[in-house]
């Protein structure tokens, strides 16, 4: 039958689909965390699991499983697009386009930007607390962003 090819078809690729973004995922997570300003506690208090598998889930990339991803990508794709506009958060939606979603954009300029963000994240004192520390890494990786992304948002 050509609709159970075209569904089998279907869902090979959203299984691919997945895998892949559950890799990158998992690779930018901490990134992606420095600029929502978000501790792992803080992630993981969200998702009612605990810190360690935010740490698990950020070293070993065996340990994303689906369910995981589809937790925290929904989780982070919630905070970038809250309904109020005051706290619509378009930075934060092109980081996690570029970083886990985009399959246009080169891998050089994935790389490039969680550089940026991790050397902005080690540069910059957490004393302050996330907020503080969240608009200081944004402040610098913004320009990076809207090269790699102009006129996304």
């Amino acid at each position: 039958m050509k609709t159970e090819s075209n569904y089998y078809s279907l869902r090979y690729e959203v299984n691919k689909n997945i895998e892949t973004y559950k890799k990158r995922l998992q690779e930018s997570l901490p990134a992606i965390r420095a600029v929502a300003g978000l501790s792992p506690v803080a992630l993981a208090a969200v998702l009612d699991i605990g810190p360690s598998t935010i740490a698990n889930i950020e070293k070993h990339p065996e340990k994303m499983t689906t369910v995981y991803y589809l937790a925290i990508i929904t989780t982070l794709h919630s905070l970038a697009l809250a309904e109020d506009m005051e706290d619509h958060d378009p930075l934060l939606q092109k980081v996690i386009y570029i970083l886990v979603r985009s399959n246009n954009v080169p891998e050089v300029n994935r790389r490039k930007l969680i550089n940026a963000i991790q050397e902005a994240r080690d540069s910059i004192s957490i004393r302050n607390g996330y907020y503080g520390f969240r608009i200081k890494v944004r402040e610098k990786i913004r320009t990076l962003v809207d090269e790699i992304w102009p006129g996304f948002c």
